[in-house]
């Protein structure tokens, strides 16, 4: 998996311990679920700058062979921001793997009725 950090702001870009956490954290949510060739693009961004409320900002971008997907998460601290983003992005990673099987949410209740016995 290929991840690629950018830090819009100057201070989340000297902050290398945000920069790495943000780093395992996509790894950690998205290793197992995903094959080597991917690519992550990773952008943290504070909105308001020194202001601060909430404007953390994490942006998610995935790239596998054949589709994409984008996630975007806001908060008032970066590392829950980052966590967020990552877990939307496992979900989406998740559902996409279940549409890829032919798996339905209402699989059990689907079948009901239709020739196939429950």
């Amino acid at each position: 998996m290929n991840i690629t950090l950018r830090a819009v702001d100057s201070e989340i870009a000297c902050n290398r311990e945000l920069l790495s956490y943000a780093k395992r954290s996509v790894q950690f949510a998205l290793s197992r679920s995903l094959p080597v060739a991917t690519t992550v693009t990773v952008r943290l961004s504070d909105l308001n700058g020194p202001r601060g409320g909430t404007d953390k900002c994490c942006k998610i971008e995935l790239r596998v062979a054949g589709w994409h997907a984008f996630t975007e998460a806001t908060h008032s601290d970066s590392r829950a921001a980052i966590d967020l983003a990552c877990a939307r992005m496992a979900g989406v990673v998740r559902k996409r793997q279940q549409l890829a099987r032919g798996a339905s949410r209402r699989s059990p209740v689907a079948t009901r009725g239709k020739g196939v016995a429950a």
